[in-house]
């Protein structure tokens, strides 16, 4: 099959403006800079669009090693053809050289950073003297929510800020952008949610555009996701940079296994408009097994069980030769850490109702002070029995305000998530059976996500896989610190 420039003749060199014999990462910074410059959502003009067509066209031959190499063949006969012979080609590329001003080698970055951006969290690790060291983000914490809002006195919000007024201002708070990004309207889902069931579960309005791509509406504008995508990655950059004392410029980024070509390309694209250079896209289940110390080199089979706030993974890797190989994964796009809580704050809701015949769920506000407390009772259940759910004035009728108290034990919490936790074992056994192993050949299992820290998840991981899960990372934190591991070799 023939590509798209033996039948149109274009000069890819001049359009991404760089040396025909240029390195491999002097293309791809050249490359996110043109990104950055004539992207559409960042470029108004009219003839944006057409430039970045022609640059990502231009990128996807030259980043290819045996596509350029034809390319470069074509390329010096027509230069030929053109002039006077091999001397005139050689000339031809000189000039490219001066005109495009673009050094032969460039030598990296020295640091490079890896972020996990998840779907509703994001976390950003480098190694820094040989050690990995996870950003702390400017209100204290690893995890940076992966929120974007405008408030209610139009200003815009980003991460923490924006996250605490979700449920006061559900219409103009965007989550989960994660599972839009890179995706048309109607495209086959895969593993993931056709785009129309996923917009029926949103608090915010998402249209289709009129070239099929997806858009998510604040204040009644419309919004491309990978724009959401670079506010994050924004915020992420700065906070490392004030956080590490250096300029962050490099980074590669972890993607679920089921990504598209298209997808993974977006995050790409949001990346170049955000000021990164991705140096390589890593899979998750690798990226934690290289976080927990596994080697490619070691012959070895890994069970990598990831539930963490919004999806459920489970990947069977096979280590040896240099090559992590990922046999067989499955796993659910909508059940994690919020599907748990979502469980605790019905519980609480009918308590509440059942003693006070009211629903606190019809206030917005009480429904944000539930949705806290239920996510912080369930963190504390993984180290103690019992808690207590204090919430003053949650609701209240014509005999005054009412408050809610109610003791949740893990045990009560254990019995609300049982069947979510069965759906998660099912996985296993899919898994498991489609990689062509045995549990008995399984050598390891590691965990990922904070829902992995619950006792009860523990416990029947151990058991279906007959061996004990090893807990030497940090769960929210091991996949940054994975992309952050390769990142030293890229």
């Amino acid at each position: 099959m023939k590509e798209n420039w033996e039948n149109h003749w274009k000069d890819y060199y001049q359009i991404l403006q760089v040396h025909p014999s240029a390195e491999p990462e002097v293309i791809k910074a050249a490359y996110d800079k043109l990104a950055r410059k004539y992207h559409p959502d960042l470029n108004k003009e009219i003839t944006a669009p057409q430039r970045m067509k022609d640059i990502n066209e231009a990128y996807d031959i030259l980043g290819n090693a045996e596509k350029r190499n034809r390319y470069y063949n074509n390329y010096l006969k027509r230069v030929q053809k053109e002039g006077s012979g091999e001397s005139f080609a050689r000339s031809k590329i000189e000039q490219t050289a001066r005109e495009t001003d673009t050094p032969m080698v460039q030598k990296r970055r020295n640091l490079v950073v890896g972020i996990d951006f998840g779907f509703n969290n994001c976390v950003i690790a480098a190694i820094k003297n040989g050690v990995p060291k996870v950003v702390i983000h400017t209100l204290g914490k690893t995890t940076l929510p992966a929120y974007v809002a405008i408030g209610k006195t139009g200003e815009l919000l980003v991460a923490e800020l924006a996250r605490r007024q979700a449920i006061a201002n559900p219409d103009d708070t965007i989550y989960d952008i994660k599972r839009f990004i890179g995706r048309k309207w109607d495209e086959p889902a895969r593993r993931q949610w056709p785009i129309q069931e996923e917009a029926i579960g949103k608090t915010y309005k998402i249209t289709r555009a009129a070239n099929n791509e997806v858009r998510v509406l604040m204040e009644g504008k419309e919004y491309s996701p990978t724009s959401i995508y670079v506010l994050i990655l924004q915020k992420l950059k700065a906070d490392a940079e004030v956080f590490l004392s250096q300029k962050v410029s490099d980074a590669v980024i972890t993607v679920p296994m089921y990504f598209t070509d298209t997808q993974r390309q977006a995050t790409r694209d949001a990346c170049a408009m955000a000021g990164l250079n991705v140096l390589k896209l890593i899979a998750e289940p690798i990226a934690a097994a290289l976080a927990h110390g596994f080697s490619k080199e070691d012959d070895k089979i890994i069970a990598v069980y990831d539930l963490g706030r919004d999806a459920f993974d489970i990947s069977i890797l096979e280590g040896g030769g240099g090559i992590m190989r990922v046999k067989s994964t499955a796993g659910n796009t909508h059940l994690g850490g919020d599907a748990f809580d979502q469980r605790i704050i019905d519980w609480l809701c009918e308590e509440f109702k059942r003693v006070n015949g009211l629903d606190p769920r019809q206030d917005r506000l009480a429904l944000q002070r539930i949705k806290e407390a239920a996510e912080k009772a369930k963190i504390e259940l993984s180290t103690v029995q019992e808690t207590y759910v204090n919430l003053p004035f949650i609701a209240a009728d014509v005999s005054g305000g009412k408050d809610m108290k109610i003791i949740l034990s893990r045990e009560k919490l254990e019995q609300l998530v049982t069947d979510l936790l069965g759906m998660t074992i099912e996985s296993c056994k899919h898994v498991v059976n489609g990689s062509g192993k045995t549990i008995d050949q399984i050598n390891d299992v590691i965990f990922v996500g904070w829902q992995t820290r619950m006792p009860i998840v523990q416990q029947m991981v151990k058991e279906f896989f007959s061996k004990e899960p090893k807990m030497n990372a940090n769960p929210d934190e091991v996949l940054a610190i994975g992309a952050a591991i390769e990142a030293e070799t890229s």
